[in-house]
């Protein structure tokens, strides 16, 4: 069974079309982190910049094991990918500029400064 949650009306200020927008990535990224910048990527609104992340957005659940003292920690949901409807979740999200993460941000602050001298140019 498939739920699929959104909410029919977005409240707040929009953070605008026009604007730039970078996510740093690390390879000990994940959940939250990882379905916002997958779906920034997917709607291409961010260029991601970093390392590959751990795709480790799974929530899971723990199980006894029949009346057994041990207990199980299964995976038992999986996040869709709003724009793609795919499973994302396993294999993470791959950056658009690789960097290693302590570098993305100074590699960021570059391309911003490119960017920045070519509009001025």
């Amino acid at each position: 069974m498939t739920n699929v949650m959104i909410l029919s009306k977005v409240l707040g200020q929009r953070y605008g079309t026009q604007k730039d927008m970078y996510t740093l990535t690390s390879h000990m990224m994940g959940s939250v982190a990882e379905t916002f910048t997958r779906t920034m990527t997917d709607l291409n609104k961010a260029l991601v910049i970093g390392e590959p992340t751990i795709g480790g957005f799974l929530s899971s659940g723990i199980y006894q094991i029949v009346s057994s003292i041990p207990f199980a920690s299964i995976p038992n949901q999986v996040v869709l990918n709003a724009v793609t409807d795919k499973v994302w979740s396993v294999s993470g999200v791959e950056p658009n500029v690789a960097a290693q993460a302590n570098d993305a941000l100074t590699v960021t602050q570059k391309r911003i400064g490119a960017r920045i001298s070519k509009q001025d140019a």
